[in-house]
């Protein structure tokens, strides 16, 4: 139960839009809508985008080895598990990524290959508890 519990701490804790959009000038008319952004939500939200890809790559490497997949397949893994990263993140901003990060392309690739060695750590880990002890 307690393996599972940050994850959900984390998934809880995006902050609010990154970018907010101000549409009022200082004497009140409506003239440019300016879009301006909030550090402390986007830092927030890199941060809880670095612990997904984290979590789901513990997940992936305890799934490859418990099923014992070696060489490529076991690599192929990775890339398949990181995809459903992408989708807790487009789940968890409504679709509307553009909203909590400075480009989409940084939400969904960005630290793509910070999870890898925590992948093949839990990978080779497991897969010799399961298959080799």
């Amino acid at each position: 139960f307690f393996f599972f519990l940050p994850p959900i701490v984390v998934l809880l804790s995006m902050a609010p839009p990154a970018k907010a959009l101000f549409s009022r000038n200082s004497n009140g008319s409506d003239t440019d809508d300016k879009e301006f952004l909030i550090p402390e939500h986007m830092q927030n939200n890199a941060r809880v985008v670095h612990w997904i890809r984290q979590y789901v790559s513990i997940v992936a490497g305890c799934v490859a080895g418990v099923l014992g997949l070696t060489n490529v397949v076991g690599f192929l893994v990775y890339p398949l598990f990181q995809l459903l990263a992408i989708l807790i993140i487009l789940s968890k901003t409504n679709s509307n990524v553009d909203k909590y990060f400075m480009s989409t392309a940084n939400a969904a690739f960005g630290g793509f290959f910070d999870g890898a060695m925590t992948y093949l750590l839990f990978w080779t880990f497991v897969y010799d508890i399961a298959h080799l002890f």
